[in-house]
């Protein structure tokens, strides 16, 4: 662990890990800024020294004072976007291995990510993500930045914390019933048969019964059993259809959809990407629920 001397932390800088006093007591939880009044009590409690995991990530700009975007912000960033794509993989790989699944601890991780994108969005999702130190699983990566997508679509919409929590935790897993199908039927890069296709479409059902079994909220096993389907009914597993839909179901469609097109893998490998995401925003075919696509849309442009 770093060890950080109490007298040097600046108010609101915040840390990658978390901050504790000892090696037991948990201070500071990472991705939390410091407030300065919890820096003058630790002081009064005559505690010199703070140890951490992580790294210092930031300092909070003052009020009115515009946020930061050159190039250090873009990292540093970058960095947080990497803590969260590694979770995402320690969490996926103990559901695999040991089924396990802990859905406190993705609120816990489903909040930080919340305040950090509600302080980042103008950087978040410029940065690079085909970094060495980020995971090279897609589902992972997919899995995160659908999520920071799908709670900048909840800002718009000014949901109350609670439900961005939720809705972070619903598309940070919406693809887990994917972990209970075989690995070839979506990696395949080929044209799949009707049976294997069917297969594949059981995905969103898995994935809710995955939650159910494990006491998820009602509207999180919502939103990963219905963000496959689409406003005209052409979406399964169960074809619904408009107000059928969930409101997180809705969001993590046009969430996934959007990360899906826009990622780098698609860029590289499909030359139809760029007319795929033209007809997204447009909503051609009335696939999505246009409220959404025109929250996505702000969200972007901020």
């Amino acid at each position: 662990m770093t060890s950080l001397k109490v007298t040097d932390l600046l108010p609101e800088t915040w840390f990658s890990g978390d901050v504790c006093i000892d090696t037991d007591f948990i201070f500071l939880p990472a991705g939390v800024p410091l407030p300065a009044k919890l820096k003058a009590l630790v002081q009064k409690w005559g505690f010199q020294e703070l140890f951490t995991e992580g790294e210092t990530v930031r300092e909070f700009r003052k009020t009115g004072e515009p946020a930061a975007s050159g190039p250090e912000q873009i990292v540093q960033s970058q960095k947080i976007f990497a803590t969260y794509c590694r979770f995402m993989e320690i969490t996926f790989t103990d559901f695999s291995a040991k089924k396990l699944l802990d859905y406190s601890e993705l609120v816990t991780t489903s909040g930080r990510l919340v305040y950090f994108i509600e302080e980042n969005q103008h950087t978040i999702l410029r940065i690079p993500v085909l970094d060495d130190n980020i995971p090279k699983s897609d589902i992972i990566r997919h899995a995160v930045r659908s999520a920071i997508l799908a709670i900048s679509i909840g800002i718009q919409f000014k949901m109350k914390e609670p439900h961005l929590i939720d809705l972070g935790i619903a598309t940070l897993v919406h693809e887990i019933g994917k972990l209970r199908i075989p690995p070839q039927l979506y990696t395949a890069g080929r044209w799949l048969s009707p049976t294997e296709r069917n297969r594949l479409h059981t995905q969103p059902l898995l994935g809710g019964q995955i939650l159910a079994s494990r006491q998820f909220p009602g509207t999180v096993i919502q939103g990963v059993m219905q963000h496959r389907e689409r406003e005209d009914g052409s979406g399964y597993p169960r074809q619904l259809v408009n107000g059928s839909i969930s409101p997180y179901g809705r969001i993590i469609a046009v969430a996934c959809a959007f990360e899906t097109i826009s990622s780098p893998r698609a860029q590289q490998n499909n030359i139809n990407a760029r007319q795929e995401m033209v007809d997204l925003l447009k909503n051609t075919g009335g696939k999505f629920d246009q409220r959404v696509i025109d929250a996505l849309r702000k969200s972007q442009q901020k």
